[in-house]
Formats: C-alpha cells, sequence, structure tokens
C-alpha cells in the first residue's frame, strides 16, 4: 500500500487502520479535517468490505468527516493507482488528502501548514484516554497487549431488599435528617440506602 514510518505515532495509527488528522493556515486560520481508513474486501463470502490494518488493505479511503450522515469522499489510494481524487472533491481538500499522506510516511509537508492530530485509536476509533495509549497512537485491546494503567471501570451494586421494596412502592424512602438516622439507613454491608427515588434508580438502572 504505502510505506508508513512507524517511528511516528501518525505511522503506527495508519498502520494499524485509521487516523484522523486536522489541518489549518497559519495565515487564513482555515481549517480541514480528513480521517485516513483502510479498507479490505470481504473473505467470508459476503459482500461487504470492511475495516483492516494498512497492510492487509486493498484501498485507503480520505474523506472528510461528517457527522450528519455519510463522510464525504475526497481521495482513495490503492496499490496499482496510487492517490485518486474524487471528481466532486474540492482542490483545498485534494491538498490536503497529498499532505496526509505525506505526513504518515514521514515524508515533508507543505511548509507552514500546521497538523494535528486526534487522540483515537488508529484501529477502532476509541477515544483514548491512556497515557502511553495517546503517545502511541492504539488502544491497548487493539495492541493486544496490557500498558499496565489502571483503567477503572464503574459498576453498579446490586439493590438490596430495602431498596428493591422502595423500588416496588412497598417502602417508602427514608431522608435522614440527624446522623443516627443515617447510620439506621445503612445496609448489613454498610452501604447507604438511597434517599430518594432518583438515587435509587441510578444504583439500579
Amino acid at each position: 500500500m504505502i510505506t508508513v514510518d512507524t517511528n511516528t505515532r501518525a505511522g503506527r495509527m495508519i498502520a494499524a487502520g485509521r487516523i484522523t488528522l486536522t489541518f489549518r493556515s497559519p495565515k487564513t486560520g482555515e481549517h480541514i479535517t480528513l480521517i485516513a481508513r483502510a479498507s479490505a474486501p470481504p473473505t467470508d463470502g459476503s459482500k461487504k468490505w470492511h475495516a483492516s490494518n494498512l497492510n492487509d488493505a486493498k484501498i485507503l479511503w480520505i474523506e472528510v468527516p461528517n457527522q450528519g450522515g455519510w463522510n464525504d469522499k475526497v481521495a482513495k489510494y490503492t496499490r496499482g493507482k496510487g492517490l485518486v481524487p474524487d471528481k466532486n472533491a474540492d482542490p483545498a481538500r485534494v491538498f490536503c488528502a497529498r499532505q496526509l499522506l505525506a505526513y504518515v510516511t514521514g515524508q515533508p509537508t507543505a511548509e507552514g501548514l500546521e497538523i494535528f492530530e486526534e487522540n483515537h485509536c488508529g484501529r477502532c476509533g476509541r477515544a483514548l484516554t491512556d497515557p502511553e495509549s495517546i503517545a502511541i497512537g492504539i488502544g491497548p485491546d487493539c495492541r493486544g497487549m496490557d500498558t499496565g494503567s489502571k483503567h477503572e471501570t464503574k459498576v453498579r451494586p446490586a439493590p438490596t431488599s430495602v431498596e428493591r421494596q422502595i423500588l416496588m412502592g412497598e417502602r417508602e424512602p427514608v431522608v435522614p435528617e440527624t446522623f443516627e438516622q443515617l447510620e439506621a439507613v445503612t445496609d448489613k454491608k454498610g452501604r447507604e440506602v438511597p434517599r430518594t427515588f432518583e438515587q435509587l434508580a441510578g444504583r439500579v438502572a
């Protein structure tokens, strides 16, 4: 497909299959955001192409993200034809598509052009929160290894018998007014019983 520089964050992201870059003109302040995503042909007998890493891809699509529907096509890159601009693409977007290819392959880009990388996984596109993943450009699941960070997952505890009675309308929620009353509305495990129906709903939703 293309030879990327995997010593750079951008190179590793596009090698994994996707990257989002924003290009800004220092003179006008105008910017264009492009997403490049690798796509491979079906392998299971279906007709649907699927996301892949760059090595397995047959086409690298370059598009303008559009949250209102389909992305706007800018160009595609294939092994045989190289960069093929879409016939309806704006010339400024095509120019940025060429800059994107130069950027991920470690080639010089247009002088003065500002380029910003988005903090999303280069494979699945999910937001990155782990510092090591942000630096690399690929999330721990997609790398197939643990980064060593402590990822916290919020898990709601199961409702207690008192909470279930409140939820079913068999018992009124208790609003303690003193510290002694507050102690009285905790279950045997020391968890506080919700004071309002809204708090209870938050526990069992």
